[in-house]
């Protein structure tokens, strides 16, 4: 019992000699310092505008002269339509005063059935007849045949009609008047398919492309987006002016406008 006992001090005091453990060092957060960085931009395409300003007018791109094609310089008759009308194809603009080609056609389709008659009976009797005789029937028939096409041809062509609908854009003559070949009586337009006309400066002119595109401010009808369509041309243009018989050429001055097609639709103005 007592050697055990001494025993237990000796072991107590052995482990009060063993040395300390060190304690793990704590190393502070290091902080990098901050490089200084480039500024950053968002960068985005946009198209580059250069803005050209010019005053015009609306055109139609559908337009068209009426006109008689009768020689004999006939007065008119009657004038339909005043400027503004809207018309239908086939509506009557003007008519001619061809009273008396109307009397002589009643008369000319009697005597052709008369003739007609007579050549009926002259065939019958061609065994009585000579080649010659035969043949000079024939053709004094034929002739009158034509008489009565070409009192028709002039009694047709004395009445002038809208060639599509459309409007009555001017008139150019009015009742009691003469009609030559030829020459303009009324104007037809659709005003559904407009463009526009712009003059330019010439500096401007040398800004602008066509397919560009274009703002057009309207009275009346506000903005319309567009694009340009033609640029003035450079050559002389030629326009073609039919008079009775023959054809000449009126060579216009050079043109400074430029086209511009419309990509929304338009009320019509009022003419």
């Amino acid at each position: 019992m007592l050697g055990t006992a001494a025993a237990a001090p000796l072991l107590s005091s052995g482990c009060s000699l063993l040395p300390k453990e060190d304690q793990e060092e704590t190393i502070p957060a290091i902080t990098p310092p901050k490089i200084s960085q480039k500024p950053v931009y968002t960068v985005k395409t946009e198209t580059l505008e250069t803005k050209v300003r010019g005053a015009g007018k609306l055109m139609a791109t559908v337009e068209e002269d009426l006109y008689f094609t009768d020689d004999n310089n006939r007065r008119i008759k009657n004038i339909a339509v005043k400027t503004g009308d809207k018309v239908e194809k086939g509506q009557l603009i003007a008519e001619l005063d061809v009273t008396e080609q109307e009397r002589q056609l009643k008369q000319k389709r009697l005597e052709t059935r008369k003739d007609e008659l007579t050549m009926i009976e002259s065939l019958r009797k061609a065994d009585e007849m000579t080649a010659d005789q035969l043949e000079q029937a024939k053709v004094n028939f034929a002739l009158k045949q034509e008489e009565l096409k070409n009192l028709e041809s002039t009694i047709a062509g004395a009445k002038l009609t809208a060639p599509y609908s459309g409007t009555i854009v001017s008139v150019s003559l009015k009742k009691g008047d003469t009609a030559k070949a030829y020459d303009t009586v009324a104007t037809i337009a659709d005003l559904s398919q407009l463009t526009v006309a712009a003059t330019l400066s010439p500096d401007d002119q040398k800004k602008v492309a066509p397919g560009m595109e274009a703002v057009v401010d309207i009275n009346t009808a506000g903005q319309h987006k567009g694009k340009v369509l033609q640029l003035p041309v450079a050559k002389k243009m030629i326009a073609e002016i039919r008079t009775a018989g023959r054809t000449e050429d009126r060579r216009s001055d050079r043109t400074r406008s430029i086209i511009i097609c419309l990509c929304s639709s338009i009320n019509s103005p009022k003419v």
